[in-house]
């Protein structure tokens, strides 16, 4: 997904969903009456691609969306120094009893599609039932996912963006898409003059195969 929109517009996408902190690139934070964002450092920007004429079209097309609360920390963004000892900041996150109820649904039909890494970090480390069913869950996501991680919850699809070099985000993409089919894609993004980081465009990642487990 090309954004091609530009700060200004993308800045007031923002505020339509939900009013988060805004990322870096924007600079400072546009906060409306009653919000309350303590404990954010920046914006789950995946998210942001979702105008509202999108999502009125989605919801049209009889596509449901669940919200989570997510709280993004500064350490998102720094890079893993050390693969062998990979350290993450502790991210807040909370999925309500409804939104596990859907969620747990649309696993059993492979439907989710997560927005964003943060996202399927949450999904993650949320409660399981004995029987794997995902429960209510409120905490922080501690969790490092990187290539060879066995994922827990039946996620379609990811959309995400194009992530800065040695992050944990770019190493849970890799997780989820295979190393070298997300190592393609970023050099088609690259080829193309694709945006990178918060504000840039987008991907749709499709979950590896078994046949591209070792790629």
């Amino acid at each position: 997904h090309r954004q091609g929109q530009g700060v200004r517009r993308t800045a007031g996408h923002r505020e339509d969903l939900d009013a988060l902190t805004s990322p870096h690139e924007i600079g400072g934070h546009a906060l409306r009456p009653g919000d309350d964002l303590r404990g954010h450092d920046d914006a789950p920007t995946a998210g942001l691609h979702f105008t509202p004429q999108l999502l009125r079209k989605l919801q049209k097309a009889g596509i449901q969306t669940v919200k989570l609360r997510l709280h993004i920390g500064f350490g998102t963004f720094l890079p893993i120094r050390d693969i062998s000892h990979p350290k993450t900041e502790p991210e807040f996150f909370e999925i309500s009893k409804d939104a596990a109820e859907i969620l747990g649904n649309a696993q059993k039909t492979n439907s989710i599609v997560a927005v964003g890494t943060t996202v399927v970090k949450a999904l993650e480390s949320a409660k399981r039932s004995k029987s794997g069913k995902l429960l209510p869950t409120k905490g922080f996501s501690e969790i490092f996912i990187s290539p060879g991680y066995q994922f827990n919850t039946n996620i379609k699809a990811m959309l995400t963006n194009f992530h800065l070099p040695r992050s944990s985000l770019l190493m849970l993409a890799a997780a989820y898409a295979g190393r070298e089919r997300l190592l393609s894609a970023y050099c088609e993004a690259i080829k193309n003059k694709y945006r990178f980081y918060s504000l840039g465009d987008a991907m749709l990642v499709f979950k590896k195969s078994i046949k591209q487990k070792n790629r």
